[in-house]
Parts: C-alpha cells; structure tokens; sequence
C-alpha cells in the first residue's frame, strides 16, 4: 500500500525590520511626515533636472513677487530675491545642500559616536572615564555656542561647520550606544553565549549590535533634525556656506532685512526649514512609539 505524503509548510516569520514597519504605519500621522521628508530627499536629488533656473544667475526682475500675485510672473513661480536670481531655484537648491550636509554630519558623527560607545564598555576603566568626561564636557554647553566657538576658532565655512556640528553629535550617540550595550550585557541570552565561550567580537557584532540597531535608528533621526538646525543657524549667522551659495540658512540671513517690502523671499526659505524639521521630527516620534510597542 503506497503511503501518502503529507507536505507541512512552515509558518512565516517576518524579520524585524518587517515588524517595524507594520507598526510604524499604523502611525498615519508619522507615516505622512515619512513621505513629506521623502519628498524634500528627492527634491534634493533631482535637484539639478527640476529647478527652472540657475540659483546664481541674476536677472533683471529684482523683487518680482510669486506668480499668484498680480504683479507675477510665471517665468518665475516663487519671486525672485534682491539680485534678480529666482527663488524658487535657491529653494531646492538650498534644501539639497542642507540635507547634503546634515546627512554627512550625521555620518560621521554617527560612526565615531558608535565606535567610543562600544569603547568605553569594552576599554579600561580610565578609557571609559575619560571618554564619559569629555563628552559630558560638551553636552553641558549650549550646542549652539558650541558650534559657534568651534566654527569661530577654525573659521567660517562648509568644511568647519561639518566639524563643529559632527563633534556636538557626537557624544549622543557615545552615551545611546553606551546604554544600550549596558542594558543587553545584563540579559540571560548574553550570559549564555559567555559561558558557551564567544568572544568579544561575536558577541557584540553578531548578536548585541542587532538588538540595538533600533535605538541608533531613532538617534539617527533625532541627530538628523538637530544638524538641520544647527547648519542652517550657522549659515544664518554668517558662519556657514558663504553667499551666494544657497544654503537655507544662509538664504534667510541674505533676505531678512527684506521681510517687510518682500516678505516672500524669507517666508518660503523659513517654512522649507519648518516643514524639513517638522516631518523628521515626526518620523522620530513614531520610530519611538514603535519601538515602545516593542517592548
């Protein structure tokens, strides 16, 4: 008698990413915010292919107010500055280097962050102690003034702003990865893989560094939001992109003394910055509650 062969399939178990993202879409308003900060990533992207003008050439039309208005000009949609140059352009080109810069900030910073984090639980006590000082020597001052002194010892510019904003983020991410590295150190499963004799490095990057990617995920997009901030207030400041580069910052610190005869040259640049923080700020709010769930 020939047997019949009973095939069982085998449940599926969505990975942890996959379980991030059904619970983080339940979210609307995070989720809205997510594609609201997609939306400026690829406006900073295509950039060069959908901006109408050159954001540094100068026209004639100084002063031209919005389309809309009855005195626009549809050549140029959102205005143009006191040089005549289109600001519709120097908006998207000014989100690109905005973002081009916040997203190398947190970069660096991110990977030097992690790196001393995993240090000071895995280095001598005076490492460790050094390490917690310093980086409690910088979260005791204003971030800002932070940034200013750095920027105002190296001098103004792209380059320095990167290193003033990358060392203020920095000992955020020390501390996070710190404390997440502590808490999994505590948990029966790494006393387990101890006792069965992994090493320091299969312990930490096959199975600690995976149990703590979601709070480096959620630093991220809170470092995120805080270099776009810090970058954009170095440049209004003037210790930023220098004009007439079109950086955000420097947009508003170039147009604010025109805020009364043309209002719309330092409104639209203000509201970009608004909009860019706003919606990182959402999509962090909802990676926490996310994560939250979690647990």
């Amino acid at each position: 008698m020939k047997h019949s062969e009973i095939y069982y399939q085998a449940d599926y178990i969505p990975g942890m990413f996959e379980n991030w993202w059904k619970r983080f879409i339940q979210n609307k308003l995070s989720f809205v915010a997510l594609m609201g900060l997609g939306l400026f990533l690829l406006i900073a992207i295509l950039a060069p292919l959908i901006a109408p003008h050159d954001p540094l050439v100068q026209y004639d039309e100084v002063f031209l107010p919005p389309f809309w208005d009855t005195d626009g000009n549809a050549r140029f949609l959102l205005g143009t500055d006191a040089l005549g140059r289109d600001v519709l352009s120097r908006l998207i080109y000014g989100i690109r280097l905005t973002l081009e810069l916040s997203v190398t900030v947190v970069v660096i910073a991110s990977t030097i962050g992690v790196l001393l984090g995993v240090a000071t639980t895995s280095a001598h006590k005076w490492v460790e102690t050094l390490i917690l000082r310093l980086m409690d020597l910088f979260l005791a001052l204003p971030s800002l003034l932070v940034a200013i002194a750095i920027v105002s010892v190296l001098g103004s510019g792209v380059t320095n702003v990167i290193y003033a904003v990358t060392i203020i983020l920095i000992p955020h991410f020390v501390l996070i990865t710190r404390s997440a590295i502590r808490i999994e150190m505590e948990k029966d499963y790494v006393t387990a893989m101890i006792l069965d004799g992994s090493n320091k490095f299969r312990l930490f990057y096959s199975t600690i560094l995976p149990n703590i990617v979601s709070a480096l995920i959620i630093q991220l997009a809170v470092a995120l939001s805080t270099a776009v901030l810090e970058i954009t207030a170095l440049g209004f400041l003037g210790l930023g992109a220098s004009p007439p580069s079109p950086e955000l910052g420097t947009i508003l610190s170039e147009s604010h003394i025109y805020i009364i005869s043309a209002p719309w040259t330092v409104t639209l640049p203000g509201l970009a910055i608004f909009f860019i923080v706003f919606s990182i700020n959402l999509v962090s709010d909802g990676l926490m509650d996310t994560r939250s769930k979690e647990q």
